[in-house]
């Protein structure tokens, strides 16, 4: 089951994070996936979902920078220090799916995503 404690544990970068600041983002996460199409990823698709919408909510959310960003910044400087980041690519995108590029995080979950099998919608 995945609650605050688990986000925590999985990525330690949350650990200071209020933990009633991450239920709401679970919350949050949880209108985008479906457990009966995850199945058994199902908490991994939502932790991974939860910690990128946490990394992108900015102050309170995380750390910011670190080891979780991916894509979006191609250069950053402060003093001495500087960083930049490729695009990843995934195949063919949404533009939701280009959002999800920007964090370490939303990339495992499209990476997870991915992996689900689909079945065609006919109307």
């Amino acid at each position: 089951m995945v609650d605050a404690a688990y986000i925590q544990m999985l990525f330690p970068e949350f650990s200071a994070v209020d933990p009633s600041r991450i239920s709401a983002f679970i919350g949050i996460a949880q209108t985008s996936l479906s457990a009966s199409v995850w199945g058994t990823a199902y908490d991994a698709g939502l932790a991974y979902l939860t910690a990128h919408l946490l990394k992108k909510s900015g102050p309170g959310g995380g750390v910011q920078g670190g080891s979780s960003t991916a894509g979006a910044i191609t250069q950053e400087r402060v003093g001495e220090l500087s960083r930049s980041y490729g695009t990843v690519d995934l195949g063919p995108t949404s533009a939701a799916d280009t959002l999800l590029t920007t964090t370490s995080y939303g990339v495992e979950y499209l990476r997870l995503r991915r992996l689900i099998p689909t079945t065609p919608m006919v109307t």
